[in-house]
């Protein structure tokens, strides 16, 4: 027997129903995860504003909750969109060589002593700048010839992300025993306590941006099959591979 096409109404609810357990849990996670740590701190204690409970609480282990979920959130999604445009199920957000340029960044900052750069930290804005540099070198070389496409997008990322990986290893060997120890605590990643201004500015790029991401959620659907059904169905391939790219990086 054929498979009967699926009741829009039902889909509806079982995307409301989906959506509701997963804002539950995530918001028993941000709730119950800064408890969790070497030193025991209560709940109740924290919300009363008494010390230290409130302090560990609200100045380090809740920004560290937040950042974790912001991070590990926009990593998810960037993930599933890569794997839309690329229809590989194992593409990662490191596929494409924007995170290994972000890296370089770093690393460069982290061997030179660059320090800080109008009162904020060089590394960050080293990370940026290789970021934004290797994304316009990886879009600029799969659309050579004016046509971007999928596989020429995953051959320049992975080549340009072998080439960056090639660099850090040189810069990593050639750096002190300090220097090494940074960059290996770069390359590892962490979750540090951070203001409640660079707090605010993270999420006020990633919820926006991933909203947007999950609006054209039917492109992506129409990507993941293929560029010829995109483009039969009135979507442009290249238009959305680009797009797909900038915002998943």
């Amino acid at each position: 027997m054929a498979n009967e096409p699926a009741n829009p109404a039902s889909l509806a609810r079982r995307l409301a129903v989906t959506l509701l357990v997963c804002g539950l849990i995530l918001a028993a996670v941000l709730v119950l995860a800064p408890l969790v740590g070497s030193t025991r701190i209560s709940l109740s204690a924290a919300l009363a504003g008494q010390w230290p409970d409130s302090q560990v609480f609200y100045g380090v282990r809740w920004p560290r909750t937040i950042l974790a979920a912001l991070a590990g959130g926009a990593l998810a999604l960037s993930g599933a969109l890569f794997q839309a445009l690329l229809r590989d199920a194992l593409a990662t957000p490191y596929t494409l060589g924007v995170s290994s340029g972000a890296s370089l960044g770093a690393v460069l900052a982290i061997s030179f002593r660059w320090t800080s750069v109008a009162g904020i930290p060089a590394v960050w804005i080293s990370a940026l700048v290789g970021a934004m540099l290797t994304l316009a070198l990886v879009a600029g070389v799969a659309a050579e010839g004016r046509r971007m496409s999928s596989f020429t997008l995953l051959l320049a990322g992975v080549t340009i992300n072998s080439i960056v990986m090639s660099i850090i290893m040189v810069l990593h060997n050639l750096a002190s025993v300090g220097q090494s120890f940074a960059i290996v605590h770069w390359l590892m990643g962490g979750i540090e306590p951070l203001p409640a201004t660079v707090l605010t500015l993270v999420a006020a790029v990633v919820l926006p941006v991933s909203a947007a991401v999950c609006w054209m959620a039917r492109d992506w659907n129409l990507m993941a099959v293929g560029e010829e059904w995109a483009s039969a169905r009135g979507a442009s391939p290249r238009r959305l591979m680009i797009t797909g790219y900038i915002a998943g990086s």
